[in-house]
């Protein structure tokens, strides 16, 4: 009876502290003598995250490769800065060996690359600096580690010709201490980079490639190509070009994100999409959350997928609406069932610079995104944020409470002749109405579509209040000025 009930009380105690809905927040953490750049994000247990990057300081103009420890709270606990030969140093890749080590990637200059194996308290185990197989070389790019067939396998871009930037590929395959056991060589025509493989089943991989287009391939152990496709999103030849990141899903199939570029004139501007393929690499389907020509969505380095413990897919990337990086940008994240429908689209940020380059689930069903906040005025900066949603997409922002999860984009502000608004995809049914300072109605109008043009050449010059709505609630508030 006394073992039954202390199971009871056991179980209790774990299920709750793994299902109890997680602290949401904002957090971004200055540091004004650093530009920090995330590189990849892993979970080391239950409760705690590492990451890596690189960052330089205002000192001197060397990067420095670095890697933290944080609880999901956004609490960093440890650090560790890695430079070799005292030249520029970064940490690409966060493998995990067991729940005891974890093995560093980076790149050391473009001559060579390190594998550093070290323990959870970031105690080096060993360590190797190998030289690239080539006259040039961009670096690392995703690997990972077969522990079936206890090998590392880490893709490399090769620069053929750097004024034509021409690339071929290889894959190092190394043993459990760093020692090469063989190398890859490939040779493909014309511009590629970043190559990146995933682990699909025993003897199996998903290897990626981006040249002219992009191509989706299986490999064997031997990394002999088992079947391939190219991917093109339309008949109109819209293709795909620059992936961030695959996702094993429900065992076999594959989910995959990227930036997709239009065959189109006049040009529109790129576009992030998630694909769904079969074991055979057959496209089931596609989503665009973003298919419309205003608003500008500008690929980062690490947009990326994760999936919580429903199947409920969550993408993220930069959304900005005015067509460069160079100025405030939002964090775009949205919820997907199984079958690409989008759930919610929501918009952090737009106050500043925002640029993700992570996403995690966790264990409370919602997400984490991690990326920088930069800066381009009278210096360029960068400093580490950390935005954790819950499974609707909301958080508490105790630091910043101007910035809101907001549910639609109203752009530009101030405005001219007309007003655009960017809906989320999950939106239906939504009407407008600006009312002058005084609180009279100027202007109402349904929102048919998820992008409209609204004319305000007919409103004086001043500021407006704004309300979008639908018949279940008031969906946003908020002022614009008319020039």
């Amino acid at each position: 009876m006394i073992k039954k009930g202390f199971f009871i009380l056991y179980f209790l105690i774990f299920y709750c502290f793994n299902t109890f809905p997680q602290k949401t927040f904002l957090k971004i953490f200055n540091t004004p003598e650093k530009f920090e750049i995330i590189s990849d994000v892993n979970i080391l247990n239950n409760n705690e995250l590492i990451m890596s990057g690189y960052y330089y300081n205002e000192m001197d103009t060397l990067y420095r490769g670095f890697i933290k420890k944080m609880t999901f709270e956004g609490v960093f606990t440890k650090d560790l800065t890695i430079m070799y030969n005292n030249t520029n140093t970064g940490v690409s890749d966060i493998l995990a060996i067991s729940n005891d080590s974890i093995l560093l990637i980076g790149n050391i200059n473009s001559s060579s690359f390190f594998i550093k194996c070290i323990d959870n308290n970031f105690n080096n185990i060993w360590e190797k600096i190998l030289s690239f197989n080539s006259e040039y070389e961009t670096g690392a790019g995703k690997g990972i580690i077969d522990k079936n067939l206890k090998k590392i396998l880490i893709p490399m871009s090769i620069i053929k010709n750097p004024n034509l930037m021409d690339f071929d590929y290889s894959i190092y395959k190394l043993d459990l201490e760093g020692n090469i056991d063989s190398i890859y060589e490939f040779v493909k025509e014309g511009f590629q980079n970043s190559p990146k493989i995933y682990y699909y089943s025993k003897g199996k991989y998903i290897f990626t490639i981006v040249d002219n287009t992009e191509t989706i391939s299986f490999v064997d152990v031997n990394m002999n190509i088992l079947d391939s496709t190219q991917l093109i999103s339309s008949e109109n030849g819209d293709y795909f070009n620059g992936g961030n990141d695959i996702y094993v899903y429900n065992n076999n199939s594959i989910l995959y994100n990227s930036r997709l570029l239009y065959n189109t004139y006049p040009p529109k501007p790129d576009n992030v999409g998630i694909l769904k393929y079969d074991s055979l690499l057959n496209k089931v389907c596609e989503t665009l959350p973003q298919n419309q020509d205003e608003l500008y969505l500008i690929d980062t380095r690490a947009m990326g997928i994760a999936v919580n413990s429903q199947n409920d897919i969550f993408l993220t990337a930069m959304a900005s609406t005015c067509g460069d990086i160079f100025c405030n940008t939002y964090v775009m994240v949205c919820k997907l069932d199984s079958n690409l429908n989008i759930i919610w689209e929501k918009y952090y940020g737009g106050n500043l610079t925002y640029s993700p380059q992570a996403i995690i689930s966790t264990s409370d069903d919602g997400c984490m995104i991690l990326g920088e906040i930069r800066t381009f005025y009278k210096k360029s900066t960068a400093d580490i944020f950390i935005l954790k949603l819950d499974s609707e997409g909301n958080f508490t922002n105790i630091d910043n409470p101007e910035i809101v999860a907001k549910e639609l984009l109203l752009y530009p502000n101030p405005a001219t002749t007309e007003i655009n608004i960017r809906l989320g995809a999950h939106l239906k049914d939504v009407t407008l109405e600006v009312y002058d300072i005084s609180g009279k109605l100027v202007l109402t109008q349904k929102l048919e579509n998820t992008e409209s043009k609204i004319n305000i050449s007919a409103l004086n010059s001043g500021a407006y209040i704004y309300k979008c709505y639908n018949k279940e609630r008031v969906i946003d508030t908020g002022k614009f000025v008319k020039e």
